[in-house]
């Protein structure tokens, strides 16, 4: 009996352990269906979301895509537009160029032009000095006094230095004067004989030299300045010239000397000649002529002017 009541106890239990396996698969069933409708709508979700982001990735690549193309697009354009403007440039520099050739052209041209137009400018002074010098060559050459071409006297009778290279005959209170322009070598002479009556009488001598020159040398009468005159009116003729010499290497202007003589006395202008652009020239007047009638210096000045501004 006691075996029986064991049996229907162990069975009584193994019936309750099998109905709380039971309701244990059951409640496990449940939470498994549930996992799988759960897994079910998350597996539907991601689906849904996957293809949404597939959906957002083409649309994004789509943009991409556009975007590129629009990109090369621009690209190209730009490239073509560089390219424009690197001609453009090239073009740009090429006429760049040619401007400032033709900038050097003009330059020149006009750097000739204005040495032209000084060269011009410096004739026409030398012209107008020129035209001057004329202008007061026959305003002095208005009191010349008559003379004559030639003298009975033999010039080779009279005592003088070097060649005869110009020569003045007048007659006046001395008798016949004459002046005998010489020169030799580097030296040049003045002689003012008087002759009458048969006798012959040296008034004034003139000496003048210019020597140990290692540049250019010159030394020479200024054959239009030789006049002679009777200013004073005193029946005594005056004989005024003037001379210049020089030993230069550049434009500077030349030694001039004017003088003055009448009967055995002279009076002296010493100065340098004027050279038009590049030096003024200077004059000094000798206290000699102070003591000479005034209107011998107001003679002497024209002459002066007439030829101190030709440079020689």
């Amino acid at each position: 009996m006691k075996k029986i009541f064991i049996l229907v106890i162990l069975f009584s239990n193994i019936i309750t352990i099998a109905q709380s396996k039971k309701e244990q698969i059951i409640t496990l069933e449940n939470r498994i269906d549930s996992f799988r409708l759960a897994l079910s709508s998350e597996i539907k979700l991601s689906n849904e979301n996957s293809i949404k982001l597939n959906s957002k990735v083409d649309s994004f690549r789509l943009a991409l895509s556009s975007e590129t193309q629009a990109r090369r697009k621009f690209e190209k354009i730009k490239s073509l537009q560089i390219i424009d403007l690197n001609d453009k440039l090239q073009e740009n520099n090429l006429s760049i160029e040619l401007l400032k050739k033709e900038k050097i052209d003009l330059e020149q041209e006009l750097l000739s032009k204005g040495e032209l137009i000084f060269t011009l400018q410096m004739e026409i002074e030398k012209q107008k000095s020129k035209i001057d010098s004329l202008q007061k060559e026959s305003n002095y050459n208005a009191f010349s006094y008559t003379g004559s071409a030639v003298s009975k006297y033999n010039f080779d009778k009279l005592s003088f230095e070097g060649d005869i290279v110009h020569h003045k005959i007048w007659q006046d209170l001395n008798g016949e004067n004459i002046v005998l322009f010489t020169k030799k070598n580097f030296e040049l002479y003045v002689y003012h004989y008087a002759i009458k009556n048969g006798n012959v009488k040296k008034l004034r001598e003139v000496y003048d030299i210019e020597a140990d020159c290692e540049y250019d040398l010159s030394l020479d009468f200024i054959m239009n300045s030789i006049v002679v005159t009777d200013l004073d009116q005193n029946n005594y003729g005056e004989i005024t010239f003037a001379y210049y010499k020089a030993c230069r290497s550049d434009v500077s202007g030349a030694t001039m000397k004017l003088l003055t003589l009448e009967n055995g006395e002279k009076y002296i202008i010493r100065g340098t000649t004027t050279m038009p652009g590049y030096y003024e020239g200077q004059k000094n007047i000798d206290p000699s002529f102070y003591s000479a009638p005034k209107i011998f210096l107001t003679y002497a000045n024209q002459v002066w002017q007439a030829f101190s501004g030709n440079g020689y």
